[in-house]
Parts: C-alpha cells; structure tokens; sequence
C-alpha cells in the first residue's frame, strides 16, 4: 500500500476574503462575536489549486450555462 503525503498547511487571515471567500470571513467574524455558528472548515482557493492542479488538464470542459443541454440533472 503507498503512503499518501500530508498536505501543507497554509496559514490564512480568516478574514481575507480574496482568499478565504465572502461567506467564510462574513461566519469568522460572527463566530468570533459569540453568535452561534456551525463548525466549519475553509479551504482556501491555492489549496484547492494545489491538489486540483495535477488533474485539473484531465478533467472535462465546464459546460457554459446557456447550454442547458449539456447540463445534466
């Protein structure tokens, strides 16, 4: 069996939101305020890019939204 390697751990402003997105900074702020929010995680866009990146070529083209045809339910 072969080993998979850790992924890296990258230290982000939870706050940033040009990497941690609208949403995620928007449930930090309130989290951190004491409003009750749910567990979360965030996965910020280079990590997403890191892993994704090596097969990103072999994936299928994203259909573009006017083709409904294309898009399967």
């Amino acid at each position: 069996m072969t080993s998979v390697p850790e992924p890296p751990v990258l230290r982000v402003d939870l706050h940033d939101v040009t990497r941690v997105g609208n949403k995620f900074a928007r449930l930090e702020s309130m989290r951190l305020a004491g409003l009750p929010v749910p567990s979360l995680y965030c996965l910020p866009a280079e990590a997403f890019d890191l892993v994704v990146g090596k097969v990103r070529d072999g994936l299928p083209a994203v259909p573009k939204a006017a083709d409904a045809g294309a898009v399967k339910a």
